[in-house]
């Protein structure tokens, strides 16, 4: 029995391995468990990853659709329609009710965001929103013997939207690349990395800031060690077909080719 039941994890995790996961901030890592505007991010990940972050008032969930719940926000350039974004809550707004900021925004401070993966993965892309003229961003994945890639991406790689009403206010950073990327504008992000780097056995991303951002749509494929803890965890079951797509305000999540996951999430 116990050999039959290694066997099928084996199975499931040879199947994963070969899927991409995305982290939409809709729902929380078991890909099930909904997460809603402003709440508090502190517990809620685990199966996946721990988040943990430095600067503002910690972790929250900011809702970008144009139109929608954050329509009245004082700072509007996260108004991407992206859905669900990750923000480190501004400093000057920390008081919550009911494990959610009373009014969600973005802290315009230094801060960092950390994934810490349970297991090593192989981390494929990222979507950067607000990267204006006060922003730099430093992207830095570490692999499990403590190696680095490090990515920097300069002021102006998005513009503002509320500036530029018709830019997408946000870009895509390839996780998988060295070469130089340009974001909404010619400004280019570069990449750097120690020479025994692993991409494929990504145990932790820190995003660094020096100013007010978002980051969405966190790709990245389960190496088979990591793709048995899910088995063994029970997120291998029935799959189901989920995009992380733009927002219009008068639609919900639908696909969009141009920024479509095109993901897989594994539910029981």
């Amino acid at each position: 029995m116990r050999s039959a039941f290694v066997f099928a994890l084996v199975g499931m995790a040879s199947a994963a391995s070969a899927q991409t996961f995305c982290l939409d901030f809709t729902t929380e890592d078991d890909f099930v468990t909904a997460l809603a505007n402003g709440q508090v991010i502190d517990t809620e990940f685990g199966n996946l990853l721990t988040l943990s972050s430095t600067g503002g008032s910690g972790l929250s969930v900011f809702d970008s659709t144009p139109g929608g719940v954050n329509a009245g926000a004082e700072d509007k350039d996260l108004l991407v329609g992206l859905g669900n974004l990750l923000i480190i809550q501004d400093s000057n707004e920390p008081d919550i009710t009911g494990g959610f900021f009373d009014t969600p925004d973005d802290d315009a401070g230094n801060g960092t965001i950390t994934f810490d993966f349970l297991a090593p993965v192989q981390m494929t892309s990222i979507d950067l929103v607000d990267i204006d003229s006060s922003v730099m961003i430093t992207v830095t994945l570490t692999d499990g013997e403590g190696d680095t890639r490090t990515y920097d991406v300069p002021n102006g790689w998005t513009f503002d939207i509320q500036a530029n009403p018709a830019s997408d206010g946000f870009a895509t950073l390839d996780l998988t690349s060295l070469a130089p990327q340009a974001g909404e504008t010619a400004v280019l992000a570069t990449a750097t990395e120690d020479a025994s780097f692993d991409l494929a056995g990504v145990v932790s991303m820190e995003v660094a800031s020096t100013g007010s951002f978002a980051v969405d749509n966190v790709k990245f494929v389960p190496t088979p060690a990591s793709a048995t803890l899910l088995a063994a965890a029970g997120l291998l079951g029935f799959r189901r077909r989920r995009s992380c797509s733009r927002q219009s305000p008068a639609t919900t999540k639908s696909p969009n080719p141009a920024v479509s996951c095109g993901v897989f999430h594994f539910m029981e």
